[in-house]
């Protein structure tokens, strides 16, 4: 962060400086009077407020090349430095630097849209559209998109033909769409990452109208031929939503499909039944190098289906799968409820079922748990030591079992010192790691969102 924050500054300092304009970044302020401005909005805010300096271009007057000069790959460094993703301030600075010199339009507008987040409404979705049409070279820039915003199902066409024009995408988060097989069907770009709603990838995968429907699984000998989509050859990295249907039937058909591209991190959302993760896991789990998951409510129906807590320990999800390349597992298994009843498990080996699991993952570095609210309610009975005993003997089984296991972290359990000993608030994860010596032993935690994709 520092050091894009540097780099930044040296930008507006170097550009005033090529442009004779020295006293501006002797002046220039941290941005207190500085109006945040989204990528959709550049094309208007750059035509009003860099006139003056159109204006001052005249034969007479300092323009960007006079004096000190910097050739272009160092001005493209700066820029990529200003705009990496460590940096909060990306869309400031850069178009502080975008509204300094016009020369620098194409390289600061290569950076300014290579991630853009279109979540507002469908205005602004129709303005950046008009942006790209006006310059093309935007939409060539464009590699991350996150769209879903109220009412997007109603923009099929517009979401399409803005698609169309996204060549170099590689990086789409998208949800609420009307309908997907249409909207993406040839699409020209190559996505490495996808996170989508489960229905809308299950109807991309829906067989083509001109081509026969194959016969039910049970009328064949072999299971019917793969669907693949060519704009999904590349994808590494899958996450799907939340359904909005009843899926159970179609589950191993997509993860079956999943299986035609080079998927090695996988990512269920609020899935609602612990089948589904279970049939994730036995169909891709050879390629598998991080899985995260959360289980949640259906979202339909009168009737939410409920998650059953079959056994106390995560650990039986992997039961009979083999995970040979996996180093990143993440469960969770918040919920507003759930039942687990202690009096039908007898003791607690038999709850762990350590021999079930311990070679399911062989190349395990990071296990990450997320206890459904039945342990909160366990930790906080009455009578219910026992429970902290078992959660410590599952903790030192995890070491035991899985001699690759670096870190495990679960996330605190309601009641479990909420302050530390200096009186500042607990962290919301305890962590436990192996240590240089072999020994297990706590540490901080560092748990994020967005650690299941670094594996």
């Amino acid at each position: 962060m520092l050091r894009a924050r540097i780099w930044s500054r040296l930008a507006r300092i170097a550009t005033c400086v090529s442009s004779g304009t020295i006293q501006a970044a002797l002046d220039f302020k941290s941005g207190d009077e500085y109006v945040e401005t989204t990528s959709t909005e550049v094309s208007s805010k750059y035509e009003s407020s860099v006139s003056d300096c159109e204006d001052s271009s005249s034969s007479d007057a300092p323009v960007a090349g006079r004096g000190i000069q910097f050739p272009i790959e160092l001005w493209r460094v700066i820029f990529e430095m200003a705009g990496e993703d460590a940096n909060k301030d990306t869309t400031r600075d850069m178009l502080s630097i975008l509204y300094t010199c016009t020369s620098f339009k194409l390289e600061v507008e290569n950076v300014l849209y290579r991630r853009v987040s279109l979540t507002r409404n469908v205005s602004q979705l129709h303005a950046f559209c008009s942006s790209i049409s006006q310059g093309p070279w935007r939409a060539a820039a464009v590699q991350s998109l996150r769209l879903y915003m109220p009412d997007l199902r109603q923009e099929d066409d517009t979401v399409r033909g803005l698609l169309q024009k996204l060549v170099n995408l590689d990086d789409l988060h998208v949800q609420g769409l009307g309908n997907p097989q249409a909207i993406f069907v040839d699409s020209p770009f190559q996505l490495r990452t996808c996170r989508i709603n489960w229905d809308a990838f299950l109807d991309i995968h829906v067989v083509d109208e001109d081509v026969p429907e194959p016969l039910p699984e049970s009328e064949h000998t072999n299971p019917p031929p793969l669907v693949k989509r060519a704009f999904l050859t590349p994808l590494k990295t899958l996450t799907l939503t939340r359904p909005t249907s009843h899926i159970w039937e179609d589950t191993h058909t997509l993860f079956r499909n999943c299986r035609s591209y080079n998927i090695t991190h996988l990512n269920l959302v609020l899935v609602p039944s612990r089948s589904i993760p279970i049939t994730a896991l036995r169909v891709l789990g050879e390629q598998l190098v991080s899985f995260r998951m959360s289980l949640g409510r259906a979202g339909w129906g009168s009737t939410s289906a409920m998650y059953q807590a079959l056994s106390l320990w995560p650990t039986r999800l992997l039961h009979d799968v083999s995970l040979p390349h996996l180093k990143h597992l993440e469960i969770g298994e918040e919920l507003p409820r759930a039942h687990y009843d202690p009096a039908a498990d007898k003791t607690r080996d038999q709850l762990m079922e350590a021999e079930k699991w311990s070679e399911s993952c062989p190349a395990i570095e990071t296990f990450i748990w997320r206890p459904g609210q039945y342990h909160a309610s366990l930790a906080a009975g009455e009578g219910e030591s026992w429970y902290f005993y078992a959660l410590h003997d599952f903790g030192k089984a995890l070491f035991k079992e899985w001699p690759t296991l670096d870190r495990f972290e679960r996330l605190r359990l309601k009641g479990e010192m909420d302050h530390g000993e200096d009186g500042a608030a607990a962290a919301p994860y305890i962590a436990l790691v192996r240590r240089d010596d072999g020994r297990v032993a706590e540490s901080a935690p560092v748990y994020d969102d967005e650690l299941w994709r670094r594996a």
